[in-house]
């Protein structure tokens, strides 16, 4: 820091949860920046990223998302899209994400993110959800979308990580599944697509969640977050 004054230290007056750190970490951004990228601290970037210039380079000025592949544990994720395509509309990507025809937004580490569009709103990143999708969908439709055929990051993927672990713990990522298609799917599927994706994700959820009350022994907690998220999801 000492030869380089563009690093910043900020340690916050109080403890907060890893997606409101993030809304604070992006506001400390320098007011000429072109683009903000995260990286979680379980994650890592390969050199080819910055070399590359995380794509940034190499996609157009309407991109205001960037993407890339990542290596997922020991899976390559955020595939879908054919090899020619390196830009797609954002709403042509929420789209794919939805359908489950594409998985692009497995976490903010994948992302680079235009300035302009962090900075449009107070809290970019929503605090009520742990997942990235439902941060990018809110705001994706107005922008383009690019994407570069390497794998350019890696995502840790373990029981001690603060989205598995809870996630695990209570079934809830088949239910943010569920609550993405309710809030995002009528603005990017047509009805006949959004039915269909209800019915398949509905029974899904339904399933995953009978198995794990079968299998926990903390049913009563599971009931509690399920029958809480769900009183939030409808306003009540």
């Amino acid at each position: 820091m000492r030869q380089d004054p563009r690093i910043r230290v900020i340690t916050n007056s109080s403890f907060v949860g890893v997606i409101e750190n993030h809304n604070i970490a992006v506001r400390q951004g320098s007011p000429e920046s072109r683009y903000c990228k995260i990286l979680q601290a379980d994650d890592w970037l390969y050199p080819e990223w910055s070399r590359g210039d995380g794509g940034a380079g190499r996609s157009p000025p309407t991109a205001g998302l960037v993407g890339s592949y990542a290596l997922h544990g020991d899976h390559v994720r955020c595939d879908g899209l054919p090899h020619s395509s390196a830009i797609v509309t954002g709403r042509d990507a929420c789209r794919l994400n939805l359908l489950g025809r594409a998985h692009l937004f497995l976490s903010p580490t994948v992302l680079l993110i235009r300035a302009d569009l962090l900075r449009a709103r107070e809290k970019y990143f929503n605090e009520a959800h742990l997942h990235a999708d439902s941060s990018v969908l809110r705001g994706a439709a107005r922008t383009d979308f690019g994407f570069v055929h390497q794998v350019l990051s890696f995502v840790r993927r373990h029981q001690g990580s603060l989205t598995a672990s809870r996630a695990e713990r209570f079934n809830l990522l088949p239910l943010s599944n569920l609550e993405l298609l309710v809030q995002f799917g009528p603005a990017y599927l047509t009805d006949a697509e959004l039915a269909q994706c209800l019915r398949t994700q509905s029974n899904r959820y339904y399933d995953s969640l009978s198995r794990a009350l079968v299998r926990s022994r903390d049913r009563g907690r599971i009931w509690q977050e399920h029958a809480g998220r769900m009183r939030r999801s409808d306003g009540r």
